[in-house]
């Protein structure tokens, strides 16, 4: 989950897959499973990148969503004390 947040915050005013690619730390393997992935569920998005002839990856509306979901989530939840937690029931 936190490498499609990456991806798609990399994404978001439309950029190169090598950029993106960078930014969320990514192998080229990984980067073509997400990049799969993320467009099959309508989150990620190609478009003409019209001044350089080529392709841009853009986030959509819903991969919008997708973010601001998963900073509520993480915004209720942090780390530490789910640690704490998983420490005492383990």
């Amino acid at each position: 989950m936190d490498v499609a947040r990456d991806i798609l915050l990399a994404a978001l005013n439309a950029e190169r897959k090598t950029r993106i690619m960078y930014r969320a730390n990514l192998d080229t393997r990984g980067m073509r499973r997400y990049f799969a992935v993320l467009m099959e569920k309508g989150l990620l998005e190609m478009v003409d990148d019209v001044d350089n002839d080529g392709v841009l990856y853009r986030t959509t509306e819903r991969g919008r969503i997708f973010i601001e979901g998963y900073r509520s989530v993480a915004g209720m939840v942090s780390a530490e004390p789910l640690e704490r937690e998983l420490a005492r029931s383990g």
